[in-house]
């Protein structure tokens, strides 16, 4: 492809910057203060170049890309906190800790830790009751007896790693409590108002009268809810080779903003971009919403919001450039979004479009 359709530095600093993710992900990390040295000296040596010695550019913007990345992954990882529970806290001794709950999933939790006055220990830990709470329990304070202990690894070769998912995730302990209790407060966090708001949807959906089976796949193709789905449907799904669907992702994303961009079109006069730029970032970020905020869903928004802007200034080297800014955002902004299949696939499907479906028109 040539380089005159998209911003070549841009790309080499993306490079650059998942070979610096990469490469701490896959060999031993740095350490946070190390990485900051790296980074402050990768990009010192881009300025140099940049004004000085213009024939090494090239090759100081991969640096200054892996010295980025391997400074948000140092930045991003929980563990160098010295208030973390990891550093506070012993494997198999019981503790009365408190927190706030940031996921539910039946009997599984994630609570993200919060010390009382006079004690110093921050960090999320999954725990497994012996029975479920409801998504109402969703932001709430929960007050817990129990022992907390690594996350087992993976046993066999090529064995999901349980373990290392989490670990990307900021939870490395988990926890059986004995006791707990609930107590209300008030959650100013957007992704728990996200979640509220996706439950209250889902219940006033389930007053319509549906089927199940009807309401379990509408849940999950409107708010991205698969729980309610019958383990029946759900395999007939799987069989037919088609469970993608009922996952809310890019496919989902992409057809709303062709359906919005289309809608759009007939109602915003061509002069007025600007505010059909607008309205299309707003519906895709109150979807966002709705479906949780769920990391899927950020990621296709973003993507496609950013596609959409290129599109509608119509030119061509700005949807290649929109793509690479995405990426380069997101993962300056998770690092661990890297390693899931979602993004990967995301961005190899979209830069599939962009680059093959002109060859097709032809």
């Amino acid at each position: 492809m040539p380089f005159a359709r998209f911003n070549f530095p841009l790309a080499i600093l993306l490079l650059g910057l998942v070979l610096g993710i990469g490469s701490q992900e896959l060999f031993c990390g740095v350490g946070l203060a190390v990485s900051v040295g790296i980074a402050i000296g990768t990009l010192g040596a881009l300025f140099l170049c940049f004004f000085k010695l213009k024939q090494f550019v090239q090759g100081a913007t991969l640096l200054a890309g892996i010295g980025l990345g391997i400074l948000s992954y140092q930045a991003h990882e929980a563990s160098h906190d010295p208030a973390h529970y990891l550093h506070q806290c012993s494997p198999a001794k019981e503790y009365s800790l408190q927190g706030t709950i940031i996921h539910i999933k039946g009997r599984t939790l994630i609570v993200s830790l919060q010390a009382p006055e006079g004690e110093t220990y921050k960090g999320k830990v999954v725990l497994h009751l012996k029975d479920s709470l409801t998504e109402e329990a969703l932001g709430q304070a929960l007050l817990f007896h129990c022992k907390l202990s690594p996350i087992a690894t993976a046993q066999s070769p090529y064995q999901f790693d349980y373990k290392r998912y989490m670990e990307r995730q900021g939870v490395f302990w988990q926890g059986y409590p004995t006791t707990y209790i609930l107590q209300r407060q008030m959650s100013f966090s957007p992704f728990i108002t996200a979640q509220q708001l996706q439950g209250f949807l889902a219940h006033r959906l389930s007053l319509y009268p549906f089927s199940s089976e009807t309401l379990g796949v509408l849940k999950a193709l409107v708010l991205g809810i698969r729980s309610d789905i019958a383990p029946e449907l759900y395999q007939q799904y799987v069989d037919a080779g088609v469970v993608h669907i009922l996952a809310i992702s890019g496919l989902h994303v992409g057809i709303i903003t062709y359906l919005l961009s289309l809608l759009l079109s007939w109602l915003v006069p061509k002069k007025k971009k600007s505010l059909k730029i607008a309205l299309i970032l707003t519906f895709l970020l109150a979807y966002a919403f709705i479906t949780g905020l769920s990391a899927s869903v950020v990621r296709s928004v973003v993507m496609f919001g950013s596609y959409s802007i290129a599109y509608e200034v119509g030119s061509r080297r700005a949807k290649y450039d929109s793509l690479l800014l995405s990426a380069l955002v997101l993962l300056l902004c998770k690092p661990s979004f890297l390693f899931e299949v979602g993004f990967q696939l995301s961005y190899m499907a979209v830069l599939s479009i962009l680059l093959f479906l002109p060859l097709f028109k032809n």
